[in-house]
Order: C-alpha cells, then sequence, then structure tokens
C-alpha cells in the first residue's frame, strides 16, 4: 500500500521513512494536481497545518482555511479517489486543562482557537465519513519535543542551550505535559499508517506526564549540562495537558511506545 503524506517538511514529517510520497502542494495554494487514481487504495496522513496557539493567533483567516477548509478539501479528495484509510493528525489540546490523564472519552474541553479548529475539524471528517467512518483515524497528539534543530519551540530552545547559550530563560516551567521524542512519534504515524489498525481516535503519548523543568533539567544532564538555573517558575493558559495511551497500547501491541 501506498502512503502519502501532506507537512512532510514539517516537524513529524521530517522523520517519517523516505517510503512516504510527499504530497507537495503548498497548502495556501493548494490544487490536487496529480491523478486521483494514485490515491486509490492508499493511505493519506495529513500533517500539514498551522500548529500552535500564537500562529493561529496572528492570522485567524488564514489558519482557518488551511486548517479547516483544506483538510476537507483533501477528505474529499481522498473518498473521490478511493483512498483506505485517512490520517488526521490533531491535538492532546482537545481536552484542554487536564486535572487527570485523558483518555479518548474524555470531553473536549479547547481553549484556544487552535484547539477549537482541531475539534471542529474532526467532527466534520466524522460526519463526512460517516458514523463507521471506517476509513479515519485520528490521532492526538499531545507535546512533541525536537531538539534536532533551532525553533521558537522548547526542543529548540533547549537546544540552544546546549549549544552554549547558557542563559536562555525558559517558561512556563512549572506546566506539566505528556512529553515524547519526535522520532518516537513519527515512527508511531508510521506504523499505524502500514498496520491494520482499526479505525477511530487515539491518544498520541507515552502514558506519563512530567513538568517542563524536569524535562529540561533531565534532557540538558543527558548534554553533560547540570544544574541548570534559567527555568521560570510559574504556569502557561495550559498548565496541565496530559493523556492516557491504553487505547493505542492496546492496537499496537508489538511497538515499544
Amino acid at each position: 500500500m501506498k502512503i502519502f503524506a501532506t507537512g512532510i517538511t514539517g516537524t513529524l514529517g521530517r522523520k517519517m521513512p523516505d517510503s512516504v510520497i510527499p504530497i507537495k502542494s503548498r497548502l495556501e495554494d493548494f490544487q490536487y494536481s496529480q491523478s486521483e487514481e494514485n490515491f486509490k487504495d492508499s493511505t493519506i496522513i495529513h500533517m500539514a497545518g498551522i500548529v500552535g496557539v500564537e500562529k493561529v493567533k496572528s492570522n485567524i483567516q488564514f489558519a482557518e482555511k488551511i486548517n479547516v477548509d483544506l483538510t476537507m478539501d483533501l477528505a474529499r479528495i481522498s473518498e473521490k479517489s478511493g483512498a483506505a484509510k485517512f490520517i488526521y493528525i490533531s491535538s492532546g489540546h482537545v481536552y484542554g486543562n487536564t486535572n487527570q490523564s485523558a483518555d479518548e472519552s474524555s470531553p473536549v474541553n479547547p481553549q484556544s482557537l487552535y484547539a477549537e479548529q482541531k475539534c471542529r475539524v474532526e467532527r466534520k471528517l466524522i460526519d463526512f465519513f460517516g458514523q463507521t467512518h471506517t476509513k479515519l483515524i485520528i490521532l492526538r497528539i499531545f507535546s512533541v519535543v525536537d531538539i534536532s534543530i533551532k525553533s521558537p519551540s522548547l526542543g529548540g530552545q533547549i537546544k540552544k542551550i546546549i549549544g552554549g547559550e547558557n542563559t536562555r530563560q525558559i517558561k512556563n516551567g512549572d506546566d506539566v505535559r505528556d512529553f515524547m521524542k519526535v522520532e518516537t512519534v513519527s515512527a508511531i504515524v508510521n506504523e499505524i499508517a502500514t498496520s491494520e489498525v482499526h479505525s477511530g481516535i487515539y491518544n498520541l503519548c507515552s502514558g506519563k506526564s512530567t513538568t517542563v523543568r524536569n524535562l529540561v533539567k533531565s534532557i540538558l544532564q543527558d548534554h553533560g549540562i547540570s544544574n541548570y538555573e534559567h527555568i521560570e517558575a510559574g504556569n502557561s493558559d495550559l498548565p496541565n495537558n496530559y493523556g492516557i495511551n491504553s487505547k493505542l497500547v492496546h492496537a499496537l501491541p508489538n511497538f515499544k511506545i
């Protein structure tokens, strides 16, 4: 089975295997230029989008077009062309502030426009593919850490510290998250794409929570940096966001999560 994916140059996409075929169109002027027969009996992974609370807030109209409208365009193309599976990358942000571990049956409580868009697209996709949605898999990914590139993300900040910026301030040190390495998340997405995983919604997380402070200190210690002091106390607008991964573990019994 062929696997196609959007967002192949993004955080997750860069770690996908070479066997995944990129859908290369720029999202802002997305037009399906390939023969629809190319998608027949294939899997489509939709990773591309405007990701993060601040990026969505910075251009709401553009984010709505990319995250909502074009996702549904791709779903319609998937259905028309006879694709076997449609995998949508959602977010653990749909649960909002979790005072306890959220599983897939927990109520959604989006507390940002980014999370609201993810919730809305989930509902639209379920409605579009039908109540049985045998083709649709929704993956709610929690916190991804990537220290392979410098970027405004937490992983990018950690990389800069490792590179010698020893006074870089890390904010919201008391936030509690479920963190996973980007390599692990991408490997799981690929495993789901190539395995006989049933349709439905899955939390893609480690099932373990920790504070931002403890995560940063642990990674820095692995790189020979101890007692790093520049981590602020306090929380963000989403102080707790972590989940349960038992459904995913059951679906991938031979894969180490």
